[in-house]
Protein backbone atom coordinates (compact mmCIF):
# COMPACT_ATOMS: atom_id res chain seq x y z
CA UNK A 1 0.00 0.00 0.00
CA UNK A 2 1.57 2.89 -0.92
CA UNK A 3 1.63 6.37 1.99
CA UNK A 4 3.17 9.49 2.02
CA UNK A 5 5.52 7.73 4.27
CA UNK A 6 6.54 5.71 0.60
CA UNK A 7 7.74 9.16 -1.61
CA UNK A 8 9.02 7.02 -4.05
CA UNK A 9 6.10 4.54 -4.57
CA UNK A 10 4.02 7.55 -4.86
CA UNK A 11 6.43 8.85 -7.51
CA UNK A 12 6.76 5.59 -9.40
CA UNK A 13 2.70 5.89 -9.56
CA UNK A 14 2.41 9.41 -10.70
CA UNK A 15 5.30 8.78 -13.43
CA UNK A 16 3.51 5.39 -14.48
CA UNK A 17 0.32 7.05 -14.55
CA UNK A 18 1.94 10.03 -16.74
CA UNK A 19 3.39 7.82 -19.24
CA UNK A 20 0.53 6.10 -19.71
CA UNK A 21 -1.80 9.34 -20.67
CA UNK A 22 1.31 10.35 -22.88
CA UNK A 23 1.07 7.36 -24.77
CA UNK A 24 -2.79 7.89 -25.27
CA UNK A 25 -2.03 10.95 -26.61
CA UNK A 26 0.86 10.00 -28.83
CA UNK A 27 -1.51 6.71 -30.32
CA UNK A 28 -4.69 8.49 -30.56
CA UNK A 29 -4.60 10.29 -33.71
CA UNK A 30 -2.64 7.46 -35.36
CA UNK A 31 -5.99 5.63 -34.69
CA UNK A 32 -8.08 7.98 -35.94
CA UNK A 33 -6.26 8.27 -39.18
CA UNK A 34 -6.72 4.71 -39.94
CA UNK A 35 -9.01 3.76 -42.81
CA UNK A 36 -11.95 1.84 -42.61
CA UNK A 37 -10.95 -1.86 -43.05
CA UNK A 38 -11.60 -3.47 -45.87
CA UNK A 39 -14.66 -5.70 -46.49
CA UNK A 40 -13.63 -9.31 -47.53
CA UNK A 41 -15.82 -9.73 -50.44
CA UNK A 42 -15.50 -13.62 -50.15
CA UNK A 43 -16.68 -12.98 -45.82
CA UNK A 44 -20.11 -12.25 -44.38
CA UNK A 45 -20.10 -9.84 -41.14
CA UNK A 46 -19.48 -11.85 -38.43
CA UNK A 47 -23.03 -11.15 -36.85
CA UNK A 48 -24.33 -13.47 -39.83
CA UNK A 49 -21.85 -15.65 -39.41
CA UNK A 50 -22.57 -16.21 -36.02
CA UNK A 51 -26.06 -16.93 -36.55
CA UNK A 52 -25.21 -19.56 -39.40
CA UNK A 53 -23.27 -21.34 -36.96
CA UNK A 54 -26.54 -20.67 -33.95
CA UNK A 55 -28.63 -22.41 -36.70
CA UNK A 56 -28.07 -25.98 -36.53
CA UNK A 57 -27.33 -26.33 -39.76
CA UNK A 58 -25.39 -29.26 -41.44
CA UNK A 59 -21.88 -27.87 -42.71
CA UNK A 60 -23.37 -28.35 -46.40
CA UNK A 61 -26.25 -26.71 -45.93
CA UNK A 62 -23.98 -23.76 -44.15
CA UNK A 63 -22.03 -23.46 -47.08
CA UNK A 64 -24.86 -23.35 -49.68
CA UNK A 65 -26.48 -20.46 -47.46
CA UNK A 66 -23.11 -19.25 -47.37
CA UNK A 67 -22.46 -18.82 -50.75
CA UNK A 68 -26.68 -17.82 -51.40
CA UNK A 69 -25.70 -14.75 -49.07
CA UNK A 70 -22.57 -13.70 -50.83
CA UNK A 71 -23.91 -14.46 -54.42
CA UNK A 72 -27.33 -12.25 -53.60
CA UNK A 73 -24.90 -9.35 -51.85
CA UNK A 74 -22.81 -9.20 -54.96
CA UNK A 75 -25.87 -9.37 -56.83
CA UNK A 76 -27.07 -6.24 -55.34
CA UNK A 77 -24.03 -4.38 -55.31
CA UNK A 78 -24.12 -4.88 -58.88
CA UNK A 79 -27.53 -3.66 -59.28
CA UNK A 80 -27.11 -0.99 -56.75
CA UNK A 81 -23.75 0.50 -59.20
CA UNK A 82 -26.10 0.46 -62.63
CA UNK A 83 -28.69 2.17 -60.91
CA UNK A 84 -26.25 4.80 -59.82
CA UNK A 85 -24.64 5.22 -63.00
CA UNK A 86 -28.18 5.81 -64.52
CA UNK A 87 -29.26 8.11 -62.21
CA UNK A 88 -25.81 10.36 -62.54
CA UNK A 89 -26.67 10.09 -66.65
CA UNK A 90 -30.01 11.51 -65.81
CA UNK A 91 -28.83 14.60 -63.94
CA UNK A 92 -25.82 15.35 -65.58
CA UNK A 93 -28.27 15.59 -68.72
CA UNK A 94 -30.16 18.56 -66.64
CA UNK A 95 -27.46 20.09 -65.17
CA UNK A 96 -23.79 21.93 -66.42
CA UNK A 97 -20.80 19.96 -65.30
CA UNK A 98 -20.27 22.43 -62.34
CA UNK A 99 -24.05 22.22 -60.90
CA UNK A 100 -23.38 18.30 -61.27
CA UNK A 101 -20.38 19.04 -59.38
CA UNK A 102 -21.72 21.13 -56.71
CA UNK A 103 -24.96 18.39 -56.22
CA UNK A 104 -22.13 15.35 -56.17
CA UNK A 105 -20.14 17.53 -53.11
CA UNK A 106 -23.40 17.98 -51.25
CA UNK A 107 -24.96 14.62 -51.63
CA UNK A 108 -23.67 11.90 -48.86
CA UNK A 109 -21.77 8.84 -50.54
CA UNK A 110 -23.38 5.72 -50.87
CA UNK A 111 -23.08 3.40 -48.22
CA UNK A 112 -19.62 1.78 -47.77
CA UNK A 113 -18.21 3.82 -50.50
CA UNK A 114 -15.08 5.88 -49.18
CA UNK A 115 -11.87 6.28 -49.91
CA UNK A 116 -8.59 5.39 -49.30
CA UNK A 117 -7.85 7.24 -46.09
CA UNK A 118 -11.44 6.21 -44.96
CA UNK A 119 -13.23 9.39 -46.14
CA UNK A 120 -15.42 10.49 -48.78
CA UNK A 121 -13.48 10.69 -52.34
CA UNK A 122 -14.06 14.00 -54.14
CA UNK A 123 -16.31 14.46 -56.48
CA UNK A 124 -15.75 13.20 -60.12
CA UNK A 125 -15.52 15.20 -62.80
CA UNK A 126 -18.92 15.14 -65.30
Amino acid sequence: MLTAEDPIGLMEMRMTRHSMLLAALLIAPWLQAQPAPERDPGRLPPPVERVLEQLSLDAATRNQVRETLLRQRSEREQADAGLRERHRAELAALLTPDQLVALDAARPPPPGHRGEDGRRPPPRAP
